[in-house]
C-alpha cells in the first residue's frame, strides 16, 4: 500500500524527495483501525447496563464477537442501536433486525 501511494506521489511530483514526504504524511494521517468495545463501553455509549448489552447480544439484536469468555462489539454496530434507541424510545430495541 504505501509502496503504491509513493508510486502515485512520485508520477504527480516528479520528485523523489517529495513524494516520500507526501507518503509519509498520508500515512500519518490515516485513522486507526476502531477497536472492538467492551460490554461495558458499549453500555456507556447507549447509556443502558451491561445486562442490557448481553441481553441485547442474546437476542441477536446486537452483532458482537466472543473471544473466549470476553465480548467484544464493534462501534459501527452500535450505530444501529443509537439510531434506534433515539428514534423509539429509552429502551425500545424490540423492532431492530441486525
Amino acid at each position: 500500500m504505501i509502496q503504491k501511494l509513493y508510486r502515485q506521489f512520485l508520477d504527480v511530483t516528479g520528485d523523489p524527495g517529495a513524494a516520500a514526504l507526501l507518503t509519509l504524511a498520508q500515512v500519518i494521517e490515516q485513522k486507526p483501525q476502531r477497536v472492538a468495545l467492551t460490554v461495558k463501553e458499549a453500555a456507556a455509549s447507549l447509556g443502558v447496563s451491561k445486562n442490557t448489552i448481553y441481553r441485547l447480544c442474546e437476542e441477536g439484536l446486537l452483532r458482537h464477537q466472543k473471544l473466549g469468555r470476553t465480548v467484544r462489539i464493534q462501534p459501527d454496530d452500535l450505530q444501529t442501536i443509537k439510531m434506534q434507541k433515539s428514534s423509539g424510545g429509552k429502551h425500545k430495541f424490540q423492532n431492530l433486525a441486525i
